[in-house]
């Protein structure tokens, strides 16, 4: 064989391996709600965040954010600011009145375009504060009431 076949051969294998690699990624972390009473099923995102007083769970579901009182059950839904992007990371504020999360169309494709928006628990009101281009980031830090840490490369 010789070295031009092998080094096409060679790069279908890595693509086929990257693109298997998306796959199971974009699977992991994910799961369903099965309601025994009328078999309805609803899938969830593998994001979620538990507020710091450790009572309400805020997580990303197809196009909605979610709060979930842990007593009560849910206790409110409402649309993402981007549809059809995913939420890739949530966090609570230090005094649990505010979110910060993360929407990107594509959460495996290395970097891309991120969106970092605030939703104000009191009035629900989504506020983009970031748009970035060719970013990738694995976290934001809500450090004081007034300032977050985001820690990725470009």
């Amino acid at each position: 064989m010789n070295r031009t076949l092998r080094v096409i051969v060679a790069v279908i294998f890595i693509a086929i391996i990257m693109f298997s690699a998306i796959s199971i990624c974009q699977t992991i972390g994910r799961s369903i709600r099965l309601d025994v009473t009328d078999g309805s099923v609803n899938r969830l995102a593998g994001i979620w965040a538990v507020s710091p007083e450790g009572t309400t769970v805020a997580m990303g579901q197809e196009d909605n954010l979610v709060l979930w009182d842990l007593d009560q059950g849910e206790i409110a839904r409402m649309p993402v600011r981007f549809p059809e992007t995913a939420v890739c990371e949530i966090v609570w504020s230090p005094k649990d009145q505010a979110l910060a999360y993360l929407q990107t169309p594509c959460p495996f494709c290395g970097s891309g375009k991120f969106y970092l928006v605030h939703l104000d628990l009191r009035g629900l009101q989504h506020t983009l504060l970031l748009e970035l281009e060719e970013h990738s980031f694995v976290a934001i830090e809500w450090e004081k009431a007034d300032q977050m840490r985001l820690s990725g490369y470009k």
